[in-house]
């Protein structure tokens, strides 16, 4: 009987290898798949800003109110160096917007109704319900994402930094 001390060293044959192998390529490639945004991108480009006209953007993260949100016409280059002229007057209303983690996890606030434009240089103004933010107290920037289409894969984002009351 040989002891621990004499056995051979522990070998991994090749078939164990491969099958090893094949399993942490598939979890690799399933587990962004299972995730709300795994493969999503939205580059930061979008010129937003939370509570228009405060210095201090403070939110009441009890408050049962809205969050006025403005988004403004941006223009920027994308990833093939072309030209994107982002009017939110022109494109459809899909956004959410909250804390950076609930945002991430495909949560946050939806508008609470289409948004309206206070002149046509200036964008619009987007109402996002407070209790549906995802904010809590240490939280300092907030997210707005406007998504492209129904997948919520691909859009545009911005971000402002907020105070986080209570």
């Amino acid at each position: 009987m040989q002891s621990e001390q004499d056995s051979p060293p522990y070998r991994v044959g090749r078939r164990t290898f491969l099958k090893s192998g094949i399993g942490v390529a598939t979890a690799t490639i399933a587990i962004p798949g299972l995730s709300r945004r795994g493969s999503a991108h939205f580059p930061n480009e979008l010129a937003m800003e939370v509570r228009p006209g405060c210095e201090r953007n403070r939110i009441n993260a009890k408050s049962r109110g809205v969050i006025p949100v403005a988004v403004y016409t941006t223009e920027f280059t994308d990833d093939n160096g072309e030209t994107v002229v982002f009017d939110p007057t022109d494109r459809a209303v899909r956004y959410r917007f909250g804390s950076k983690d609930a945002v991430e996890q495909g949560d946050g606030a939806r508008p609470a109704h289409g948004g309206h434009s206070e002149n046509e240089t200036d964008g619009c103004i987007l109402h996002f319900p407070t209790q549906e933010t995802g904010f809590d107290r240490g939280d300092k920037t907030a997210t707005l994402l406007w998504e492209r289409d129904e997948t919520g894969n691909h859009g545009y984002s911005g971000t402002d930094s907020v105070t986080i009351i209570r």
